[in-house]
């Protein structure tokens, strides 16, 4: 299974492209080795990782169940939720952050008092995400293929520039653009 996941290519400035891929290991570098394809010059950029961290909200319980949906990136079962929501597990009861939630309660009843949100408060109430690798491909010529691997990546994927800025060209330049907002 390879940890590099989600690969994106994306234009950058004039002569550049960014790559960007999430995984979850954290000792994976931020560098992609790419070079024209079929050329023997390897040339290899670096760029950074970051993470982000979000509350946990939660669509109502129809939405996550059919079909499953949430964080990470799968719905939350009864017994997910509920353990999330009870504090008392490892908080004292003199915390603002202190639930209990008895046998047999309905964990949606109770993040729905909250708007679909895990009390903030509440340590178990944030997502982190994976690390999220970008790096800047520079000195791209126009109209020219290339290919690139993610440093821990075994996969190699290819890309075409567009042509250079005031060039003539047959057909025009269509590019299409996709965005996963996330949930």
């Amino acid at each position: 299974d390879d940890p590099v996941q989600q690969v994106n290519v994306a234009p950058g400035g004039q002569g550049e492209a960014v790559v960007t891929w999430i995984a979850r290991e954290r000792h994976l570098p931020s560098a992609v080795r790419y070079a024209q394809a079929g050329g023997y010059l390897e040339r290899v950029a670096e760029g950074t990782a970051r993470v982000y961290t979000t509350q946990i909200c939660l669509p109502n319980s129809v939405v996550m169940i059919d079909p499953i949906l949430g964080p990470p990136n799968r719905g939350f079962d009864f017994s997910e939720l509920t353990a999330r929501l009870n504090t008392s597990a490892f908080l004292p009861k003199s915390s603002d952050s202190y639930r209990y939630l008895r046998p047999g309660q309905d964990p949606w009843q109770v993040v729905s008092e909250t708007n679909y949100c895990i009390d903030y408060k509440n340590p178990m109430a944030f997502y982190t995400s994976p690390y999220i690798h970008s790096v800047v491909l520079p000195g791209l010529h126009g109209r020219t293929e290339y290919s690139f691997t993610p440093e821990g990546s075994a996969r190699t994927f290819a890309f075409t520039t567009p042509a250079e800025p005031g060039a003539v060209t047959a057909s025009p330049f269509r590019l299409g653009v996709w965005a996963d907002v996330g949930i």
